[in-house]
């Protein structure tokens, strides 16, 4: 099945058509009722990439650093709101900051289904620490001014502050997707999703960014806006 055909289908909320892609992949999957993470989480509905999911049924926990947004979750989310838990606090790599810190807090199952990453920093680095738990499914941002495989340097205090300098380029996510057993299944111009090899065994047509034929539909340098040169430097190859 090629996912990449339901880009934009049945979308509900996700930024780039997310969820049509992500509707026939659990549809697939035959994960009915699941359970989700989405980090960056937001006020829990504005380009939400588990929205349409948590109306479905599925039980959540939400992951957001601004606790204004955090607040205005429960008002956005009220109807399924016993079935999700909302955690107040930015994630680093950092012991009680980290994924897998967090997940034991909130005793979330080590085989979940879908884990969604946009935290517009410390992405690479972030998924990289995760070492207890295996989402099923991740759907993770990616930078797309980039065509090398780079990222930012780790700082647990990064912040973004509406530049180019953020997360980790295409190249560099499918390469620490492959390292942990994950296929490139799906793409859209700013996230990447991904579902583990053996639970994909040939189900889902996959992707590589290797391949310029597909990558150079979502790769934008934007070189009217170029890193300034001490932010370059900073970038680490992967």
């Amino acid at each position: 099945m090629n996912l990449q055909k339901l880009l934009g289908i049945n979308n509900v909320v996700s930024q780039n058509g997310e969820d049509g892609i992500l509707e026939g992949l659990f549809e697939d999957l035959e994960i009915k009722n699941g359970y989700g993470v989405e980090l960056g989480a937001w006020d829990g509905k504005l380009y939400s990439n588990l929205y349409a999911l948590i109306q479905r049924g599925w039980s959540a926990l939400l992951i957001e650093g601004d606790e204004t947004k955090v607040n205005a979750q429960k008002n956005n989310l009220q109807k399924w709101w016993d079935k999700i838990e909302s955690h107040s606090g930015f994630v680093s790599c950092e012991p009680e900051e980290k994924l897998d810190d967090i997940f034991d807090m909130y005793n979330t199952p080590t085989d979940f289904d879908f884990l969604s990453l946009d935290i517009d920093g410390n992405d690479y680095w972030v998924w990289d620490s995760l070492k207890k738990y295996t989402p099923k499914v991740v759907l993770i941002e990616y930078n797309n001014r980039f065509d090398e495989p780079v990222t930012i340097t780790y700082d647990p205090n990064f912040r973004f502050h509406q530049t180019q300098y953020f997360g980790g380029s295409a190249p560099a996510m499918e390469k620490l997707a492959k390292q942990k057993g994950y296929e490139l299944v799906g793409m859209t111009i700013c996230n990447m999703i991904f579902v583990r090899k053996e639970l994909n065994n040939g189900k889902f047509k996959t992707f590589s960014v290797e391949d310029q034929s597909f990558f150079s539909n979502w790769y934008s340098p934007r070189g009217s806006r170029p890193l300034p040169t001490e932010e370059l430097k900073m970038l680490v190859k992967v």
